[in-house]
């Protein structure tokens, strides 16, 4: 039998439209800052309409045929998170790009995969936009993948690695990760080289990332290792309206 699928808002209510997903005027948000040359925070960009405006979006999603599920790696393992992938399908067995996902249970055939809704995508182009403006490092995003991963509170989290399953040439020219955060509150880190590697002296580099952020690395630091240290849970805005866990969406171009 297939899993249980994970449903993002099982509760009743009005749900948020999708004209509110946006960014927040910037008089609203906290600040913006410049982490390191290619990598840009852009604190409290999403206003807590916007995040349940992503969420409901996310939500419909999430319970459809394509909907998430928790990968399995090349070792047999399982990842601490639920993945659902938007655009095309990103196998974490084979580390590839396809047209089509896994159907859900045992001998389920192949489904397609959900393209990215205009109104996510023009969210990403403009937060990448302020971005390039703090940071002129950091190219222009292009039309690509999302990967919306689910972070369950005290077990989620993803450790150090690169995100370089994408093309040659998008690598080379730097493309940019657009990274929202909406949820509980996650410790994230970037390092230049892995911290883990016997010669590595590399410190790594820790931020909060908070429900509505959002952070973009690209340009020179396209290839930074990073990871999701832990998720804190029942850190979140009050109004949210997602069960418990940390919802990101991960985007760039393949």
């Amino acid at each position: 039998a297939a899993p249980p699928q994970l449903d993002l808002w099982p509760g009743e209510g009005a749900r948020a439209p999708r004209s509110l997903v946006a960014l927040a005027p910037a008089s609203a948000r906290a600040r913006t800052c410049v982490l390191r040359q290619g990598v840009v925070h852009l604190k409290g960009a999403l206003s807590i309409e916007a995040q349940n405006a992503v969420v409901a979006l996310c939500r419909d999603l999430g319970v459809g045929p394509a909907g998430f599920a928790r990968p399995q790696t090349g070792e047999g393992g399982r990842m601490r998170l639920q993945m659902m992938c938007l655009g095309r399908h990103w196998d974490a067995r084979t580390q590839r790009y396809s047209d089509r996902c896994p159907g859900r249970g045992p001998g389920a055939a192949p489904v397609d995969v959900p393209p990215i809704p205009p109104e996510l995508w023009a969210l990403v182009e403009s937060a990448a936009q302020e971005a390039i403006e703090a940071d002129a490092s950091i190219p222009a995003v292009a039309p690509g993948i999302c990967l919306a991963n689910f972070y369950a509170p005290a077990t989620g989290g993803l450790g150090y690695h690169q995100d370089k399953s994408e093309s040659p040439a998008s690598l080379a020219r730097g493309a940019p990760v657009v990274s929202i955060s909406i949820g509980d509150s996650a410790d994230f880190a970037i390092c230049d080289e892995h911290p883990d590697a016997s010669a590595s002296l590399a410190r790594p580099q820790r931020v909060r990332l908070d429900s509505g952020d959002v952070l973009i690395f690209g340009g020179p630091a396209r290839l930074v290792y990073h990871a999701v240290l832990k998720v804190h849970g029942g850190r979140r805005p009050a109004g949210l309206r997602m069960i418990p866990g940390r919802l990101n969406l991960t985007f760039r171009e393949t």
